[in-house]
């Protein structure tokens, strides 16, 4: 799952910022709106970010999936 690190563990990627945004092709007949994800993958080696454009509807798919991963944390707080 993914590209390990020396001590061959995951790196923890960085989240540097999320923003509203409309992208428009080249000719400007077409605008989307997006939401725009800024990562850092490599925090402890470089500073070399990326922005990677989501359309609305995977936004909200990641909102969803973020507040369930987040709910089953929580749940397994209360009961440790």
């Amino acid at each position: 799952m993914g590209r390990r690190n020396e001590s061959g563990t995951l790196p923890i990627v960085e989240l540097l910022g999320v923003e509203a945004a409309v992208l428009t092709d080249s000719e400007r007949t077409k605008a989307a709106q997006v939401v725009f994800l800024t990562l850092r993958p490599e925090p402890d080696r470089s500073f070399r970010s990326f922005s990677f454009p989501l359309s609305l509807q995977q936004a909200a798919r990641l909102r969803d999936d973020l507040n369930r991963v987040l709910k089953q944390f929580q749940t397994a707080d209360q009961h440790s």
